[in-house]
């Protein structure tokens, strides 16, 4: 497991979303992506490592193929933005940033903006 700097250098260089995932097996080949974390989805990555390097060591020859998913998660936009606030401040101008620079559509960054608390 690798854990990125406080600067968030690896967080840079691989995308500036905030819950990336790559998984990259032995042989320093990306073997998963993911631009959210999905634990129930990292899991069946990780399982796919270990099973094919469980045939490897049996001796068997794998051809590596493409694969396009894409399963679903639970959203909740009101408990996303509480999280971000909870990192603070750089966390969700960080995330606002990616958001704007990536495939984001524009409501979807508005419903983000006007999910944030009002000062009473």
């Amino acid at each position: 497991m690798f854990v990125d700097d406080i600067e968030g250098t690896t967080h840079r260089a691989y995308g500036c979303l905030p819950n990336m995932v790559w998984v990259i097996d032995t042989r320093g080949r990306i073997s998963y992506r993911a631009d959210w974390t999905d634990a129930r989805t990292v899991d069946r990555a990780v399982e796919q490592l270990v099973w094919e390097e469980e045939q490897r060591r049996n001796g068997a020859t794998l051809a590596p193929f493409e694969c396009d998913w894409a399963p679903r998660r639970v959203r909740n936009r009101k408990d996303f933005v509480h999280g971000l606030l909870d990192s603070g401040p750089r966390a969700f101008e960080e995330f606002l940033a990616a958001a704007r620079a990536s495939k984001w559509p524009r409501s979807a960054i508005q419903e983000l903006l006007d999910g944030l608390p009002t000062e009473d």
